[in-house]
């Protein structure tokens, strides 16, 4: 988001120069500033490609996690992926030490069943 940013403030930077000279073949229909909001559109609509794809992503995430059998484990996974959380987090939330946490979430990851589709 940041470079859309920065391509906006271009833009508001734009502006003609005044020649006696001709200008040398341009068109009249395509001028830089259409040249930086098309630049701007592009890079918005691939950010919000990007954001589609890792929201499916997240989705399916919560899918495999949301199957976990064990009710600690399944807490443990939506802490870690898909809250975020550091480990040191999930064990002071859950009150555990932090090295059980850390077996339990093998555990967890050993209990689930992940099916995998790869596209072609």
């Amino acid at each position: 988001m940041a470079e859309v940013e920065q391509w906006r403030s271009r833009l508001g930077k734009v502006t003609a120069v005044p020649s006696s000279q001709p200008g040398g073949g341009g068109t009249i229909y395509k001028s830089p500033d259409m040249t930086l909001i098309d630049k701007i559109v592009d890079m918005e609509q691939e950010i919000n490609r990007e954001i589609d794809r890792l929201i499916d992503i997240r989705r399916e995430i919560g899918l495999v996690i949301s199957a976990a059998k064990n009710h600690q484990e399944k807490l443990l996974l939506e802490y870690r992926y898909l809250d975020g959380k550091t480990f040191e987090w999930i064990a002071a939330e859950m009150h555990y030490h932090w090295q059980w946490i850390h077996r339990l979430h093998k555990r967890a990851l050993s209990n689930l069943e992940i099916k995998v589709c790869r596209e072609v």
